[in-house]
């Protein structure tokens, strides 16, 4: 698709990574633009992936590399790291390659109901949940290994966000008897 021409395409310089975020992908036609999958429609916004990423991080209370180096930390991945945008709302997204690269597209795992081979070209179709399906250049055998990475990472943190959150309201309740 030509996002360039598409009447589809909604100009939105004030968009912010949300739960129905789907994919961020580099805007072919100009470096400072990224054009944005959400479940409401394509967006073309004045900003590159990474920035809208950073900025979702902030958002949501941390910092990009704060949220790099907790996983790096307890997963151990040396590279293309998932980001817990929101552990709290189940945001969580990964790269298509390393994040300093201008080919970088993002992923929001949540969201992503298959990933298959492009038949008609090299890379990936990935279907999301509301039928949307975008290509990837890059072979789906890397962009199932990036979400089998964002799963367990999601696993940990919701689960021990959880445990830590059931730990705080049983000593609150203790407290309020």
């Amino acid at each position: 698709m030509d996002y360039a021409v598409s009447k589809d395409v909604t100009k939105d310089n004030g968009y912010h990574i949300r739960t129905k975020t789907y994919a961020i992908k580099p805007w072919a036609f100009e470096k400072n633009f990224s054009v944005v999958f959400d479940e409401d429609g394509i967006f073309l916004v004045e900003k590159k992936p990474i920035r809208l990423i950073e900025e979702a991080c902030i958002i949501y209370g941390s910092s990009l590399s704060g949220r790099r180096t907790a996983v790096i930390e307890q997963f151990d991945y040396p590279f293309k790291i998932p980001i817990p945008i929101s552990p709290e709302k189940y945001i969580f997204a990964y790269p298509s390659a390393s994040i300093t690269s201008p080919e970088c597209e993002w992923f929001f795992a949540n969201n992503i109901l298959h990933i298959a081979n492009n038949t008609k070209a090299y890379g990936s179709v990935v279907t999301f949940r509301n039928g949307t399906k975008i290509t990837s250049a890059t072979p789906p055998h890397l962009l199932k290994k990036q979400l089998e990475r964002t799963a367990l990472c999601m696993i940990m943190l919701v689960m021990n966000n959880r445990m830590e959150y059931q730990r705080i309201f049983s000593k609150l309740f203790e407290i309020a008897q």
